[in-house]
């Protein structure tokens, strides 16, 4: 049986969250997940509980602002970070083809493949980032060019999670702009 953490930001997208707390409640198959679920009260509040978790899965329920405090706090850890994107944006999620509908999302979470994501960090602070290898797909031609490197990047790699690479210089283009 596997143990999920739901991190709720009950604020996020101007949205209640009671309804998705009951869909998860009555969605979840009691045999496979056991569940509990927390709405963070202050900023930096899922980045604690999700340091603190000892679920297999811990999931943001929330936008971007969330989705990014709660994978700084899986960063080493080895446990999975879960979406059910209700915020304004939700830029990442929607990149990985997660549903803005809570219980699709919750179906992509419990059905779905995990994909490794990279981490980084930027003037000493985390982020997360869709794997680079998509961008290059989206982008050819951009491969990190030879330099002194602005961005020393954590390795995704399994049992090497939470250590710092060598720096990675990166160029990203944006509509075809440097």
């Amino acid at each position: 049986m596997q143990k999920l953490l739901f991190i709720i930001n009950p604020i996020s997208g101007g949205r209640n969250k009671d309804a998705i707390i009951r869909m998860l409640d009555s969605t979840l198959d009691r045999n496979l997940f056991s569940h509990e679920t927390v709405l963070t009260t202050h900023a930096g509040h899922a980045t604690e509980l999700a340091r603190r978790s000892d679920a297999d899965i811990v999931v943001a329920v929330g936008g971007d602002g969330t989705v990014s405090e709660v994978a700084q706090g899986l960063i080493g850890t080895g446990k999975s970070l879960g979406i059910i994107p209700c915020g304004s944006g939700d830029g990442l999620a929607l990149h990985l083809g997660i549903s803005r509908n809570p219980r699709k999302a919750l179906r992509t979470l419990t059905e779905g493949r995990a994909v490794t994501m990279d981490c980084g960090l930027i003037d000493g602070r985390p982020f997360s980032a869709p794997p680079a290898s998509d961008w290059m797909q989206k982008w050819p031609g951009s491969s990190p060019p030879p330099g002194n490197g602005d961005c020393g990047l954590i390795s995704p790699w399994p049992g090497r999670s939470g250590r710092i690479s060598a720096p990675i210089p990166m160029r990203l283009r944006q509509t075809g702009k440097r």
